[in-house]
């Protein structure tokens, strides 16, 4: 009984924090600004057989009185392998320009600019005025592959996490890859739902159908 009690309980707070207009997604993404212009998270991936850890970093730019998040994510040797910017508007994060960042074997790295529109992929919008948002944009990188994606909002959600419900907000984002020329592939399709918790920014992403994965957060600095 006590326990049925806990979770209407909980259900009850969850449902009065998240019915208030006041709560916006900007509140479940990285907080990077002018007082704290760095954040470093470690992610730890799964597969089916693997795991490894890698790690995404945040910055806030300021560049003639606009500002920008720059992402980066480094892989398991600590490689740095994309870099994403996007401007900081009113209506959420607006992607400028990405950059895929390739190694060889003999140490060089060679950096690929990725180009696509200039659209709000993150919006910061009240969650009462969340339902039904979703965006299509379009990226190419080295003139030979085309990604196609469409990110709509899922809703609220709730992951339990070290004996805790943490409540988060998802989206999915599916993902269409045309490899063209020299690529050996010629073309690929998959899914992630992401997972943001409030003040916490991404806190879990999931990729389904081929290539399963899970990425978590075990550590934010």
């Amino acid at each position: 009984m006590n326990n049925f009690f806990s979770i209407f309980i909980y259900i009850i707070t969850v449902n009065s924090v998240f019915s208030q207009t006041t709560v916006n997604s900007k509140d479940f993404f990285p907080y990077i600004d002018s007082t704290r212009e760095e954040l470093i998270q470690t992610i730890q991936i799964t597969t089916e057989d693997t795991m490894e850890f890698v790690c995404h970093k945040y910055e806030y730019k300021s560049e003639n009185n606009k500002q920008y998040l720059i992402s980066s994510t480094y892989d398991a040797d600590s490689l740095l392998t994309t870099v994403l910017k996007e401007e900081i508007t009113k209506k959420g994060l607006k992607f400028v320009i990405g950059y895929k960042i390739e190694h060889d074997t003999l140490g060089n790295s060679y950096s690929l600019p990725v180009n696509g529109n200039k659209k709000i992929t993150f919006p910061f919008k009240s969650l009462n005025k969340m339902k039904n948002w979703k965006v299509s944009v379009r990226n190419s990188f080295d003139n030979k592959v085309v990604v196609k994606s469409k990110i709509e909002y899922l809703g609220l959600d709730t992951l339990s996490t070290k004996g805790k419900e943490l409540v988060v907000i998802n989206f999915k984002r599916t993902v269409d890859v045309k490899y063209m020329k020299d690529y050996e592939k010629e073309k690929d399709h998959y899914e992630y739902i992401w997972s943001f918790a409030k003040g916490q920014g991404m806190y879990r992403y999931v990729r389904k159908g081929d290539l399963s994965l899970e990425g978590i957060i075990i550590k934010s600095e």
